[in-house]
């Protein structure tokens, strides 16, 4: 499956699935800056927490350069949280306070130790990594849910 495929056909549903609002594709072009995938969603005091979402098809390697390096997602980390987007339904700028590193395969141990190490010194407590088996977990937990509802 390539990252486009990911982002609409699993990522954007299940992410829907899972409650999030206004979960919209923001992938391509200058203004992308690191996020592939804006939503939002009440934090455990009704606020907004806004996410973006750095989509990987395939595995995250330990690599310096290229596509899925832990280098071109840590880039695409710091380009979450440092440039705000337009909200695309109410058109005013946001910050994101959360980021979701989602790849469809592995990310190895070379890249988590390398992409750890450089989160220690900013937002280690505000990203998260899903891949591989965790993903797929949520898609049977979320999606598979919702279409068995649905087609009842």
């Amino acid at each position: 499956m390539d990252e486009r495929s990911l982002r609409a056909c699993v990522l954007i549903p299940l992410f829907e699935a899972m409650g999030f609002h206004d979960v919209s594709h923001h992938h391509g072009g200058g203004l992308e800056q690191g996020k592939d995938i804006v939503m939002w969603r009440y934090g455990d005091l009704r606020e907004r927490e806004n996410y973006a979402v750095v989509a990987k098809a395939g595995k995250i390697r330990g690599k310096v350069t290229g596509s899925g390096s832990c280098s071109e997602v840590r880039t695409q980390i710091e380009q979450c949280f440092d440039t705000p987007y337009k909200d695309p339904i109410t058109t005013a700028m946001c910050h994101v306070n959360r980021c979701w590193v989602v790849a469809s395969g592995t990310i190895t141990k070379e890249a988590r130790l390398s992409l750890d190490g450089i989160l220690q010194q900013g937002h280690a407590r505000d990203t998260r990594f899903v891949a591989g088996d965790t993903l797929w977990d949520l898609v049977q937990r979320f999606l598979l849910r919702k279409l068995v509802l649905n087609s009842r």
